[in-house]
C-alpha cells in the first residue's frame, strides 16, 4: 500500500487514537509491512520507561533507595506523558536513530533490528517512503 505517511507514522496514528488493535485488520498496511507494524504496535503497547536501558543506566551503581525514589519520580503522570511523547518521537525515527533502543529494555534490540530490516525491504519495494 502506498501512503504519504511512513509505516511508523501510521502505527503511531493508531496508538494515539488508542486503536493499536486495528493493526491486524487495518488496510493501512501491506502484507509486507504487517510484521513490522505488528512488532511496532507491541513495543508501543509494552512501553515502560522503568524497564528501559536508560532508566537502568541512570540507576547503575546507585543504592536501592535511590532506584526506588527515582522510579517514583519517573512514575508521575507528568513524567509518564513526557516519556511516552519521547518514545513516540523515537519510534517515528526508528530507521535513522538508536534513541528508541535507550527507551526499551535491552531484550528489545533484536525486535528493533527486525523492524528495521522489514522497513528497509518495504522501502526498497516502494511500499513506504524512505526517511531522509
Amino acid at each position: 500500500m502506498k501512503s504519504s505517511l511512513t509505516l511508523e507514522q501510521r502505527v503511531l496514528m493508531l496508538a494515539r487514537a488508542a486503536d493499536l488493535d486495528l493493526v491486524e485488520g487495518a488496510r493501512l498496511f501491506s502484507k509486507a509491512e504487517k510484521p513490522a507494524a505488528r512488532a511496532l504496535a507491541q513495543l508501543l503497547r509494552d512501553f515502560n520507561y522503568l524497564a528501559s536501558v536508560e532508566f537502568d543506566a541512570a540507576c547503575a551503581g546507585k543504592s536501592e533507595a535511590f532506584r526506588h525514589a527515582y522510579a517514583r519520580r519517573m512514575s508521575s503522570a507528568k513524567a509518564k506523558a513526557r516519556q511516552l511523547q519521547e518514545f513516540h518521537a523515537a519510534v517515528e525515527n526508528i530507521r535513522d536513530s538508536d534513541r528508541v533502543l535507550a527507551l526499551l529494555p535491552s531484550s528489545a534490540e533484536a525486535t528493533v533490528r527486525s523492524i528495521r530490516h522489514v522497513l528497509s525491504l518495504v522501502a526498497g519495494q516502494g511500499g513506504t517512503p524512505q526517511r531522509t
